[in-house]
């Protein structure tokens, strides 16, 4: 069974049982205070907003789950640092490296790469990866589809009808060959900021 949650991520990760997850996808602000999202990306305390995040999203983890964090340059130190001290330098998996567009206008150096932080509750139960690097393209243009739906569904019929939709489109492309719904989440996640996902553990962490 998987369940959906539309609401801000602290009031889910407070509603989540205790050591119930495999995977948590965390995308949170940048607190780059610009106003060009969807989200709120200022907070006045930054580092405090996120190790309360991240205190719940370990005891959500279960002894075998891990997350991962997206994060660009702005924040990344202090990120790994928070990071570090509530998961241990010992359960740090690794970090991944995503190449974004090219930029062409920033005054002296161009920031063309943003990063995801990777740590296990406990290093010694996770499992191992198998990372899939072609799958994504193939369903570029359905979930890009779905996130218009969804958006729309949102902003003029509440959560509770966003949901319900959002629920029916992914049970319908979970179904298809071949189809990675977990990669698939991943990518969901961060295009929309306003969803959060109980992710059970029947979606394994290889999938990522």
């Amino acid at each position: 069974m998987h369940k959906v949650f539309i609401m801000e991520a602290l009031e889910c990760l407070k509603r989540i049982e205790k050591e119930s997850i495999q995977t948590i996808y965390i995308y949170p602000p940048y607190n780059t205070k610009s106003s060009n999202f969807e989200y709120e990306d200022a907070h006045a305390d930054y580092e405090k907003w996120i190790k309360e995040h991240l205190i719940l999203a370990k005891a959500a983890l279960k002894q075998s789950g891990c997350i991962f964090i997206s994060m660009d340059d702005n924040k990344m130190a202090e990120v790994k640092i928070i990071a570090n001290e509530i998961f241990g330098t010992r359960n740090f998996l690794g970090t991944f490296i995503t190449k974004q567009a090219t930029r062409s206008n920033a005054k002296h150096i161009n920031i063309t790469h943003e990063y995801v932080l990777s740590y296990a509750k406990n290093k010694a139960f996770a499992p191992g990866f198998k990372i899939l690097r072609t799958l994504l393209p193939i369903y570029a243009k359905a979930l890009k589809d779905l996130m218009r739906t969804v958006k729309n569904v949102f902003k003029q019929k509440g959560q509770a009808q966003a949901q319900l939709v959002l629920k029916e489109q992914i049970k319908e492309l979970s179904q298809k060959e071949h189809f990675n719904f977990l990669k698939i989440i991943i990518w969901w996640m961060k295009k929309v900021r306003f969803i959060s996902l109980k992710i059970y553990p029947r979606l394994h962490t290889h999938a990522v």
